[in-house]
């Protein structure tokens, strides 16, 4: 069973603001960080927020250790203090071409 006790599974996308016109990105308005998280008792009930970003047209999540400060403790306050075992983030968005080789 993969949804053991235990396992914080944290779930991250990005949404970034539309272009202004031609090539040009609009560079004044954040780009969103939504994310979610089984950090409650029951492995199964996943809890969303959400982060706002400098506006890039690129994929990199910035925010990624504001997003770890937030949950992990709320795992840990879940479990009776303990800290999670495992912790597997599923990042939405990113093609194969996006990873080093």
């Amino acid at each position: 069973n993969w949804m053991r006790p235990g396992r914080l599974v944290l779930g991250i996308g990005v949404s970034h603001p539309p272009p202004t016109g031609g090539f040009d990105a609009d560079k004044t308005s954040p780009s969103v960080v939504g994310y979610a998280a089984n950090f409650k008792k029951n492995c199964y009930d996943f809890v969303g927020d959400y982060l706002f970003q400098s506006s890039r047209r690129e994929e990199t999540v910035n925010t990624m250790s504001d997003i770890v400060t937030n949950v992990v403790p709320k795992f840990a306050e879940s479990y009776n203090g303990k800290f999670p075992r495992d912790l597997i983030v599923y990042r939405s968005g990113l093609s194969e071409g996006s990873f080093s080789t």
